[in-house]
């Protein structure tokens, strides 16, 4: 193994040599699970971001409408690259 790369060298090249060897569709469903399994994990990491703002907010006493731009602004870092979003807090 190479440095930090948790792979085995020789799994991998096991698994590049079957999907050398396997057709067209199961090569498409290999790409359709990957990407399938890229969309959860943003999923997830936007759904942890909302839930530790949420939480820490909850626990910083702040009111519900500060609870909510939290989750906002939690929900912009997630997608920063994709769309930027302007908060603005009015006292």
């Amino acid at each position: 193994m190479s440095g930090t790369d948790p792979i085995d060298p020789n799994a991998r090249r096991e698994v590049s040599k079957a999907i050398a060897s396997s057709g067209s569709a199961a090569v498409g469903l290999m790409i359709d699970a990957a990407n399938s399994s890229v969309e959860k994990r943003r999923r997830n990491k936007e759904a942890r971001a909302k839930r530790e703002a949420e939480e820490k907010a909850a626990k910083e006493g702040q009111p519900p409408y500060l609870v909510r731009l939290a989750r906002l602004s939690a929900n912009s870092l997630v997608h920063q690259s994709r769309i930027p979003q302007v908060l603005v807090l009015i006292d």
